[in-house]
């Protein structure tokens, strides 16, 4: 009997334990799902309006009289004439590379050039020759034909004939394109010259501007190179803004301070691959050569709809806004054609539209459709 009773309480424990999880189990399946609360966000409704669109960037200012030397020629720096410090004039030779090699291979064309014109006076006879041959052998050809006509020559003679001026008018073009091909060689024979000319002019390093040699970075015995600053020559005259931007940036204009100024491409890029621009520095503001200016670069100046930054969200290399309609966001692809610190300018009209603006954690929650609660601002 003892044993019976321990037994008799556990299975009415089990039996109370399955009829609790039963009840349990109605109850969660009886009760709603807890409510999804809305989003609270800001929203903007775009018009098109006048409006900047601007970029942090740093001016450097230089001298318009700065000058960096270098050279399009490769040698040995024969001759320094300044150094560090030394005050120079425009035009004053200030180092020598050797420029024996670029002489020997310009006196070296030099004497091709009259065996060249020699060979066209040759070939210009060959062709006078030959066109006088034709000639006759086709003024022989017709008086044979006549013959012919009358059995008065014989048919060999008259194919004979027929191969000559077929062969003399051959031998003419083949003259005629050999003249053409020494006058072509003439021509290289010149170009090749000048070339050389040229570089010997950049054998002879002079100073561009009036100025102080501010660097020299060669000295005698040195190997120049093509592209690398042999010297730099300041000058205290002309200052103005440069500034280095990469490819992918169009800019309108230059802000610093409250004035906007124009700036103007120099059509050349640092040794960064950066493109330079320049902007006269305005009125009223002094800075020294080597000095670090902050400005605003102007990337777009008209009537556009600006959106806010905080409502594009980036993902996965596409953009992409939330539109607010009827009471739903939907998302809408689209490209940003221009940006600054100001906002952005998309390629989606969406004037007219609520857009949500909101940090990028919140907008990513928007594409699960969550619902907001929206304040236009």
């Amino acid at each position: 009997m003892k044993k019976i009773i321990p037994i008799v309480v556990i299975v009415v424990l089990l039996i109370g334990g399955v009829a609790v999880l039963k009840i349990r189990k109605h109850a969660l399946e009886a009760a709603k799902p807890p409510k999804v609360l809305a989003v609270r966000v800001d929203g903007i409704r775009l018009e098109t309006a006048e409006i900047t669109l601007t970029l942090p960037v740093l001016a450097e200012v230089r001298s318009e009289r700065n000058a960096t030397v270098s050279t399009k020629v490769m040698g040995n720096v024969t001759a320094v004439y300044k150094s560090e410090g030394d005050r120079v004039k425009a035009g004053d030779l200030i180092a020598r590379i050797d420029d024996r090699e670029l002489k020997d291979k310009k006196s070296a064309l030099k004497l091709k050039l009259p065996n060249i014109d020699y060979e066209i006076d040759s070939q210009k006879a060959q062709i006078e020759s030959s066109k006088i041959s034709l000639k006759n052998t086709i003024e022989t050809h017709k008086r044979t034909q006549e013959l012919f006509n009358v059995k008065g020559a014989s048919i060999e003679q008259f194919q004979n004939e027929e191969s000559a001026i077929s062969s003399l008018r051959s031998k003419l073009k083949t003259a005629e394109n050999g003249l053409l091909a020494l006058y072509n060689q003439r021509s290289i024979t010149k170009k090749n010259i000048n070339e050389i000319e040229s570089s010997l002019s950049y054998t002879l390093i002079s100073s561009p501007v009036d100025g102080t040699i501010s660097a020299a970075f060669v000295s005698e015995g040195e190997i120049a190179v093509p592209g690398k600053a042999l010297f730099s020559i300041s000058s205290d005259e002309g200052n103005y803004l440069a500034v280095h931007l990469p490819a992918g940036i169009e800019p309108v204009s230059l802000k610093v301070g409250q004035e906007t100024v124009r700036l103007s491409s120099l059509d050349m890029a640092d040794q960064n691959g950066l493109r330079q621009y320049r902007a006269q520095i305005p009125k009223g503001l002094r800075f020294v050569s080597g000095e670090i200016v902050d400005a605003s670069l102007v990337v777009f100046s008209g009537r556009a709809a600006l959106v806010p930054l905080d409502a594009i969200l980036s993902r996965e290399g596409k953009q992409m806004v939330f539109v607010y309609e009827n009471g739903k966001t939907s998302p809408v692809s689209v490209h940003i054609l221009k940006s600054g610190k100001e906002g952005a300018i998309l390629d989606v009209p969406l004037e007219g539209k609520i857009l949500i603006i909101a940090k990028p954690d919140i907008l990513l929650r928007l594409l699960t459709g969550v619902p907001v609660k929206v304040s236009v601002i």
